[in-house]
């Protein structure tokens, strides 16, 4: 069997449009892969850069965490903090006439030297002076003491109630040393 010219050039032009098919396939793949990898390195470099400025504000840092660990209240090491710290918020509360009807403590926690004690009021009753008052204390006071999560809404009576989640930082008395 003997091919034309034209026959050839035909099979030629199969072949190529068919190698073309196949990369293209294959490439687009790639492609996709090559641009997620692309999209990753972006990614990374702008966290090494965030570690960078970090580490270039280390000393800066450890010094404003040790004059705050100076402030922290320190704990006997087996001592009951949740007594302490409860009846530093109940004693706010009384003093501001909110009333603290409902509250949980969390489990103790752990971040480096500083410890975590979480208190969770399920249920508050009060008026807006008492709990602006109240927040305003809880900063005043001698111990650190933040509120991350507070909900208000208005009672049946026309009084507020609401929750909020009150963190209170210390440290242990062996623990103390930086």
């Amino acid at each position: 069997m003997k091919l034309t010219i034209r026959e050839l050039w035909l099979l030629v032009i199969v072949i190529a449009s068919a190698l073309y098919g196949f990369s293209f396939v294959y490439l687009r793949q790639k492609f996709d892969e090559w641009k997620e990898m692309r999209q990753y390195q972006v990614k990374m470099e702008k966290e090494i850069d965030q570690y960078k400025r970090i580490l270039a504000e280390r000393d800066k840092v450890n010094q404003q965490f040790a004059e705050l660990a100076k402030k922290l209240p320190v704990h006997p090491r087996d001592a009951k903090v949740e007594v302490y710290w409860t009846s530093i918020m109940d004693r706010i509360a009384a003093r501001r006439e909110l009333r603290l009807i409902k509250y949980r403590r969390g489990d103790e926690e752990k971040q480096g030297i500083v410890y975590e004690l979480p208190i969770e009021c399920q249920e508050w009753e009060g008026n807006l002076a008492s709990i602006v008052g109240f927040l305003f204390d809880l900063q005043s006071e001698k111990g650190m003491m933040d509120i991350r999560q507070l909900s208000i809404r208005r009672g049946d009576r026309g009084e507020l109630r609401g929750r909020f989640l009150l963190y209170c930082a210390y440290t242990k008395e062996e623990e103390k040393k930086l």
